[in-house]
């Protein structure tokens, strides 16, 4: 339930705290210090976010024990409440960063604005790729463990094949065209999303309601070896 957690807290500690205590009044190491960390950041970050749904759903289904424990504890905050915080600190990290740039500019150095602007940029990346985790933690009908996956590397719209049922798009995905193939099977082209993580990659579509946009799995495979070209 609390994903790599402790992880996080280490890393903090050990690697960003003492480097942002170097870095305080040199925008240049400041700017150093979250582009060299931004991978490394959006990886721990990433793993953390991806956990959120399932580590919701605990809580929901044990929502008397967490409530009680609050309680007996004397705790200001619920466990759920408390779970949010680790990604709280990256928006931290904008604010920040956006007020170092902010402030430089208005003091007419330039050269100090764009260093902190550059690590607000990295900092903005991360935050992009922890929503997206977020999103993808949310798929719905997927029978693996996504957070066991490795990092994503890649994600992007795709158009699939369903050549005679065999691939099994809910028959209320949006449907592209159909044609016959050279053995006269009919093939339709579907509207799918695609995820590459480090041990698979998942095939997705998105729902069709404006009110539904999770990720609803289709099928994965396993171990990925070989190098995957350009996703669309």
């Amino acid at each position: 339930m609390l994903g790599n957690v402790e992880d996080i807290k280490d890393y903090h500690k050990k690697v960003m705290l003492p480097k942002l205590e170097k870095a305080w009044t040199n925008s240049n190491l400041m700017r150093d210090l979250f582009e060299c960390e931004k991978s490394k950041l959006s990886i721990k970050y990433g793993r953390y976010c991806i956990n959120t749904e399932r580590s919701s759903s605990i809580i929901a289904e044990n929502l008397q024990f967490f409530s009680l424990l609050q309680t007996t504890r004397g705790l200001q905050l619920r466990v759920d409440a408390q779970l949010i915080k680790p990604v709280q600190r990256i928006t931290r990290y904008h604010m920040f960063l956006s007020g170092l740039a902010k402030a430089s500019a208005d003091l007419a150095n330039d050269e100090a604005s764009a260093d902190y602007s550059a690590a607000l940029d990295a900092i903005l990346a991360v935050a992009d790729h922890t929503n997206t985790m977020m999103w993808v933690g949310k798929m719905e009908g997927c029978p693996i463990r996504l957070c066991s996956q490795g990092h994503l590397l890649k994600h992007g719209k795709v158009l699939s094949r369903k050549v005679d049922g065999n691939l099994a798009v809910p028959s209320s995905s949006v449907l592209i065209s159909l044609y016959r193939n050279a053995h006269n099977q009919i093939v339709g082209i579907w509207p799918c999303h695609i995820l590459l993580f480090q041990q698979a990659v998942v095939l997705c579509r998105i729902g069709d309601h404006t009110e539904n946009l999770n990720l609803q799995y289709v099928k994965h495979v396993w171990r990925v070896k070989k190098r995957i070209g350009k996703i669309i």
